[in-house]
């Protein structure tokens, strides 16, 4: 077997080493450059600007971690390649309150950003049954206008002079029950129409009369649809960025309390 290079392996572990460090630097000045541009524009006491930029924080939260992590594995790399431990000591500390005081941020953020989603999630829902109850509103007027009123009896005329060229058209009745275009529940009461116009026309009248009780009820079904829409968001947004929130604070926190949990040994031994 060759042999191996011993001054070569070194090497090449402090070129990782220092290939790592750097990757943990850079990491962590583009996060906060980003952070920075959540900042823009910076409007702190706008409910709205809150909720998202907490959101695109937490979003972007775990690079700082990543970029400690590539930091302290170099240092790591580092000291193992020249086994010995190297004076970083202000670095480390300072890397590690870094963490720390992301992890408190992230720590009083979260809960701030589940207060403002559910907040805003009321006013949209607010909003949602107020704009609703305004076009029931607005619907009722109309039904009761005689506009309307007109509307309704000369569409019921026309239907039911339709009806009653078609009944007349005994082909065309035929070619209709004979077809596949009705169903069968429309051709037998096509033929009791045949044998009693009048009550198509009554089928006709109740159906017109039933429009505006159709577009109230269109009305509630959309308000009801933006209403679980409007929930579900909320819900979703609160609980994934809050509890990503508060797991990046118990991560970083984790982190940087190591920072002050004293000196190493060989620091006590001096004294």
């Amino acid at each position: 077997m060759p042999a191996t290079n011993p001054d070569l392996n070194k090497a090449q572990l402090l070129l990782t080493a220092r290939a790592m460090l750097v990757c943990g630097i850079v990491t962590i000045t583009v996060a906060f450059v980003n952070y920075i541009g959540l900042l823009i524009p910076f409007e702190p006491l706008e409910q709205s600007w809150q909720q998202v930029f907490v959101s695109r924080l937490v979003d972007l939260g775990i690079i700082p971690f990543i970029g400690i992590g590539f930091i302290f594995w170099g240092f790591w790399i580092e000291e193992r390649s020249l086994q010995k431990r190297l004076p970083r000591r202000k670095f480390k500390i300072a890397a590690l309150s870094l963490a720390f005081v992301l992890g408190l941020t992230f720590l009083l953020l979260s809960p701030l950003h589940i207060v403002n989603v559910w907040s805003r999630s009321r006013e949209v829902l607010a909003q949602i049954t107020t704009e609703a109850r305004s076009a029931e509103e607005r619907v009722e007027e109309q039904i009761q206008s005689e506009a309307f009123q007109t509307g309704v009896e000369q569409r019921q005329q026309v239907l039911s002079q339709q009806v009653d060229q078609l009944l007349r058209d005994e082909a065309a009745v035929q070619e209709l029950l004979e077809g596949n275009e009705l169903t069968e529940e429309q051709k037998g009461f096509l033929r009791q129409a045949q044998q009693d116009p009048e009550r198509l026309k009554a089928f006709i009248n109740s159906q017109t009369e039933r429009i505006p009780a159709e577009i109230i009820g269109r009305i509630r079904e959309r308000r009801q649809d933006l209403d679980t829409r409007a929930r579900q968001s909320a819900f979703r947004s609160g609980v994934q960025t809050g509890i990503s929130g508060l797991m990046l604070s118990g991560g970083y926190i984790a982190l940087g309390a190591s920072a002050f949990r004293g000196r190493p040994k060989s620091a006590k031994k001096k004294r």
